[in-house]
């Protein structure tokens, strides 16, 4: 049996927030906008989204404060401004972090909860309408269900998914992603094709979600060039914003696979980017499952347009060619932590500690 459920409204394209003000004309009396520091700012995003709130006669706290990963304490702390303020609408505008964050905000503003309650079903009450502008082209946050938070304690990242935070509206304006240097850029186009090449494999994968997956990766593979130069115009911001929607779309229906519980292996433990600690190992992981999904991949490869297999790794290595130097202890901590994480069981192969290892050696500095 297949499902496919996606309950937000997308509105593509430039200006579509202005344009599209009548929309949330009713929707609250005061919204509190969570951001990072400078993006939403920079990107332009935040001043059309005061002109959209101002034209319905809602007024507006801006509250950025998200940090680059967002933890409990931080989102508990936007929370409370947005409760002490009255919101009774929320707007999430920048990368997956303030988008993340957002729903979190909107479930703890109406559900009286310690922040580590979102892991569980303590959840009870519906959380504050919530919409979404992103300005990076990779999380797709704005189509899912998911919120990413890390654990301050630990360090460790940490997953909820409740259809509730499913924003009511995205609005895809592709300028807000031309402020994004090279390594953003890149970084967070190899995040969007992590999320719909893993959708692609997972076991809770669908016809639908195939189709969805499939296009995402032609679209980004087909602006490979570009990143790799970094000669962007509008049409690819335009693309590759698509491209990140669609992988969203799909990660909402299947979740993600080990790729991801090895991305944050690095990135909690090194500090490196979620999408580039995803792209730095995709290849690795690329071949281990293709000697258990051959016949699925040998399929991608036709339909990205490649004569065989090996030409999609050693095209995303490319990308990134930097190593680490990593010592015997830190390799046993990524293992440790990767072989843990829930994604593994969405996973067509088998990961043992050993081909996990051998991932993480693979971007290792001999």
């Amino acid at each position: 049996m297949e499902t496919f459920r996606m309950l937000t409204k997308v509105i593509i394209g430039e200006n579509c927030i202005y344009e599209n003000r009548d929309l949330l004309k009713g929707a609250g009396k005061h919204a509190a906008v969570i951001a990072g520091k400078n993006s939403a700012q920079k990107s332009g995003a935040l001043d059309d989204v005061k002109r959209m709130l101002d034209e319905c006669k809602i007024s507006c706290i801006v509250i950025p404060k998200t940090k680059a990963n967002p933890d409990l304490d931080n989102v508990s702390e936007m929370a409370l401004i947005a409760r002490d303020e009255g919101a009774d609408i929320i707007i999430g505008i920048g990368g997956g972090s303030p988008m993340d964050a957002a729903k979190a905000v909107a479930l703890l503003c109406t559900n009286d909860i310690d922040p580590d309650e979102l892991f569980t079903n303590s959840r009870k009450a519906d959380p504050l309408p919530l919409y979404a502008v992103p300005t990076t082209a990779g999380t797709g946050s704005e189509v899912t269900p998911y919120s990413v938070l890390t654990i301050p304690k630990t360090g460790d990242k940490q997953s909820f998914a409740d259809e509730r935070v499913f924003p009511r509206i995205a609005f895809l304006d592709h300028r807000y992603t031309e402020t994004m240097d090279r390594d953003v850029t890149v970084d967070t186009a190899a995040d969007a094709f992590s999320h719909a090449f893993e959708g692609y494999i997972s076991k809770r994968a669908t016809r639908t979600s195939d189709i969805l997956a499939i296009e995402s990766m032609r679209i980004i593979l087909s602006e490979y060039e570009k990143l790799d130069s970094f000669l962007m115009d509008a049409g690819s911001r335009k693309d590759l914003l698509y491209a990140s929607m669609l992988a969203g779309i799909v990660i909402s229906q299947t979740g993600t696979t080990l790729l991801h519980g090895l991305g944050y292996a690095l990135t909690c433990n090194r500090g490196i980017s979620h999408g580039r600690a995803n792209g730095m190992l995709f290849p690795a992981y690329l071949r281990v499952l293709y000697g258990s999904n051959r016949q699925k991949l040998d399929m991608l490869t036709a339909k990205l347009g490649f004569v065989e297999f090996d030409m999609l790794p050693d095209m995303l290595g490319k990308l990134f060619p930097d190593k680490l130097s990593l010592t015997s202890s830190e390799l046993d901590t990524f293992v440790d932590y990767s072989i843990s994480h829930k994604s593994i069981n969405y996973t067509p192969a088998d990961f043992d500690r050993m081909k996990i290892r051998g991932i993480f050696e693979s971007v290792r500095k001999q």
